[in-house]
């Protein structure tokens, strides 16, 4: 994973959403992660009631992408999908 957000920005969160519920969500100790690396789950993902606001050529981009991915993935006959999502805050930073 990290080689996916290499990046010289900090990555403050990660997600792997599948889109599921069914057993994703990290396990937490004290509302904190005991390593700020793990990518948090979908659950986790609603609990914070996170949102992406995405616009313009990069939300076209980024559907393109999708629809190509899972193209590939139903020829290739496979059914599992994530979005691997990092965070930014700008405003902790």
């Amino acid at each position: 994973m990290n080689n996916v957000f290499h990046t010289h920005m900090k990555i403050d969160k990660r997600y792997d959403l599948k889109g599921s519920t069914q057993g994703r969500e990290v396990a937490v100790k004290d509302g904190e992660l005991s390593d700020p690396t793990i990518a948090l789950k979908d659950l986790d993902f609603l609990k914070a009631k996170e949102k992406f606001k995405i616009e313009g050529d990069i939300k076209k981009r980024l559907l393109e992408t999708i629809k190509k991915d899972v193209t590939f993935f139903a020829e290739c006959e496979i059914i599992d999908y994530s979005l691997l999502v990092g965070i930014h805050q700008k405003n902790l930073h």
